[in-house]
């Protein structure tokens, strides 16, 4: 059985084309968060996705579970005028079908300002793909963690540290 981690290339690493990597780990993320025996919610939980491209997956935990708010956060501003349209289209859909959704917000923007804080800290299911993060950008989102309120899960395709990991006394 293969990791639920690593995506799964039909060619040669160095064939595979620099926007196909994205929606591979894409892909990755929403099994990671769709299989229940990885991640519970509730209808109490808030969550937000940190690198939210077109939106899909704040989307699809919008149309999948009954949470009270989900939100995605997107940089760049081609894909968040992708997600503005993805926005529209699935709440046609949703009605067209008459299928309920919870409340969502697909926002264009930096997810380190400080702007964007307390929707990170407020979220008790947070979503980043970190692997194109360098260490300066770890490091201020494991600042925003460290806010994170008791029992808040953070969800990652890399760790942040080792399973190991144990806080000490010194």
């Amino acid at each position: 059985m293969q990791s639920q981690l690593e995506p799964v290339h039909h060619k040669p690493a160095h064939l595979v084309h620099k926007a196909a990597v994205p929606m591979i780990i894409s892909m990755t993320r929403i099994w990671l968060l769709l299989n229940p025996t990885h991640v519970t919610v509730s209808k109490e939980d808030t969550f937000i996705d940190l690198v939210s491209g077109v939106g899909q997956v704040v989307l699809q935990m919008a149309g999948s579970f009954p949470l009270k708010t989900c939100i995605g956060i997107v940089k760049e501003y081609k894909t968040a005028r992708y997600a503005e349209r993805m926005d529209v289209i699935f709440r046609q859909y949703m009605g067209w079908f008459d299928k309920r959704y919870c409340e969502f917000k697909l926002i264009k923007g930096d997810f380190l300002v400080d702007e964007h804080r307390e929707k990170i800290t407020s979220s008790t299911l947070v979503l980043v793909n970190n692997f194109a993060f360098g260490p300066t950008v770890d490091h201020q989102l494991m600042e925003r963690f460290a806010d994170l309120r008791d029992g808040a899960r953070v969800v990652t395709p890399k760790s942040y540290c080792p399973l190991n990991f144990r806080i000490t006394d010194r």
